[in-house]
């Protein structure tokens, strides 16, 4: 016994046990390589010496599998903040937004703003289905449940709330409005405090925006200052009926961040601000929008804050009161532009206009984007679309149109771009119908008009052109922009087997007269307005929904 108790209180040596250095190092790099880093981490426990070694690796970057390990990580940087500047890069693979361990989530979001040297940051907001009501008697339930929910331990769905609304107020003693204002709900949901009418979730990450000049409070003036690249969003196709009206709203001031070169927003609206935003204030070099709602006028403004835009990436659903022309207009307000992504989802009759972003070099579009959605093949004539200055063009074959081979061929023979060096095309493999030509086929296979257009390739060698056509996966993943593993967006809209091909606008439906192009202004309530929503809420809903 006398031996074990001197065993316990033997300081750990500070020097690294039994194997040589080198050879430690070996053993951390196939650990660091891993799948999970919980094998590097149990190693670090090891001894001081290793301790001190492991730790930069492990907390930069971390990546987050789960809600719970983003939990996790809060309760460490709370109990050692001196790991807060270690990390540098954060990714959340899933995550779930509000929950029924709401407090977890707010207390991630307050460590989150509170890392003082984050510089890369990945995260997605998963939007859980809700069942919508259809009868007019139930209009606005699922914005009065969106009030109530931060509040209520309640699940994702009004069906199947956890108890009973007048059960939860004799339960909690307190009036409801308390707990949505967190003014005596600490003791029940911690961390709500900070849930102020969601202004923390939506300020913060949650809501996928970080409002910089008016964070809430607790937080740091200067918020994450040293952030360099942030990908943020919602996994949101905007075809799913389920994320009507639930798409979170962006603020204008994320893209007035002094110090951010790399924006990416998926499935949101961006919201137009209320103050003008400074132009050439920033340093942002690459910008690009997934399937989020947004006006031309809106986009005009986002593109006259940075100084020298590099890269400007837009795949998202055309305003139908707006024209192609409106959206190519805004792009040409950034002379810098070089690179250019541009699909606008079930698009105009007429072609876009490219020409007038004279320092264009790579352009990445959609053959209708080009030539127009009624017609049926390129012609010669639309050169006059195109800058001379481009040297990489990249098409995706998204309706049964004429392949373009013979027709950039004929551009660049006859120097009308001068300057193009690359030219691929993307072919769907579940595309169906494609065009031959070889009369004689009818239905050819995706894989056999590639072979096909790939026989050009030693004539456009000849003007000094890489020619390069090959089948690609439907939806199309998105690798090259490094985004989360499980971004994966339908980018092709017009083929046979999806479920809008008939190119009716995809937020439209039979049943419903949402508009989301209609800026629907925030309503502040008084304490009067919520108890008569509350007291709305308890008539217009049945005791059989509560289960």
């Amino acid at each position: 016994m006398a031996n074990t108790e001197v065993s316990r209180t033997r300081p750990c040596s500070s020097f690294l046990p039994v194997f040589p250095p080198e050879l430690w190092n070996i053993i951390i790099e196939y650990l660091d390589d891993g799948a999970t880093a919980q094998n590097l981490g149990r190693l670090a426990q090891a001894c001081p010496a290793l301790q001190a070694i492991i730790e930069p690796r492990l907390y930069n970057p971390v990546r987050l599998h789960n809600p719970e390990s983003g939990a996790r990580l809060a309760r460490t940087i709370k109990s050692r903040p001196e790991l807060a500047p270690l990390i540098r890069e954060l990714r959340h693979k899933e995550d779930s937004g509000f929950g029924g361990n709401l407090h977890r989530y707010c207390t991630f979001y307050l460590m989150v703003s509170n890392l003082p040297n984050l510089e890369q940051i990945f995260m997605r907001k998963t939007i859980d289905p809700i069942e919508t009501y259809q009868s007019a008697d139930d209009e606005g339930l699922e914005e009065i449940y969106n009030v109530l929910h931060p509040a209520l331990w309640w699940s994702s769905t009004p069906k199947h709330v956890a108890m009973p609304l007048k059960e939860y107020r004799k339960y909690t003693n307190s009036p409801v409005k308390d707990r949505i204002l967190g003014s005596s709900a600490s003791h029940l949901c911690p961390g709500v405090e900070f849930c102020e009418s969601n202004q923390f979730i939506e300020y913060l990450l949650m809501e996928t925006g970080i409002d910089w000049r008016e964070l809430p409070r607790g937080l740091p003036s200067k918020g994450l200052s040293s952030l360099r690249v942030c990908h943020i969003g919602t996994h949101c196709d905007l075809t799913e009926i389920s994320t009507r009206g639930r798409i979170p709203r962006v603020s204008s001031a994320i893209f007035q961040h002094s110090g951010l070169r790399k924006l990416c927003l998926t499935g949101c609206e961006l919201k137009p601000s209320t103050e003008a935003m400074a132009e050439n204030s920033t340093v942002l070099e690459e910008l690009t929008v997934l399937n989020c709602l947004t006006t031309p006028v809106h986009l005009k403004d986002v593109l006259r804050v940075p100084k020298a835009l590099k890269k400007f990436t837009i795949r998202t659903v055309m305003d139908p009161e707006e024209s192609y022309w409106s959206y190519i207009d805004a792009a040409v307000l950034q002379e810098s532009l070089e690179f250019l992504d541009y699909d606008l989802y079930w698009g105009d009759e007429e072609e876009a206009d490219f020409s007038g972003i004279e320092n264009l070099k790579h352009l990445t579009t959609t053959l209708s984007s080009l030539a127009g959605k009624e017609c049926h093949e390129l012609d010669i004539e639309d050169e006059q679309n195109l800058p001379q200055s481009l040297e990489s063009l990249t098409l995706r074959l998204d309706e049964h149109k004429a392949w373009t081979n013979s027709v950039v061929y004929e551009l660049v023979k006859s120097e009308k771009l001068p300057n193009l060096r690359r030219f691929t095309v993307e072919v769907p493999e579940t595309m169906e119908s494609l065009p031959s030509i070889n009369g004689d086929k009818t239905n050819p296979s995706c894989l056999e008009i590639c072979q096909e257009g790939n026989t050009w390739q030693d004539k456009f060698k000849e003007i000094n052109v890489d020619l390069s056509m090959s089948p690609v996966p439907c939806p199309l993943e998105v690798p090259k922009y490094n985004l989360c593993s499980c971004e994966c967006l339908e980018f092709y809209h017009r083929l046979p087997s999806h479920p809008h091909n008939d190119f009716r606008h995809p937020l439209e439906d039979e049943d419903s007269d949402w508009n989301p192009w209609v800026d629907d202004t925030e309503h502040d309530m008084d304490d009067q307005g919520i108890d008569d929503t509350i007291d709305q809420f308890e008539n217009d809903m049945d005791d059989e929904i509560f289960d």
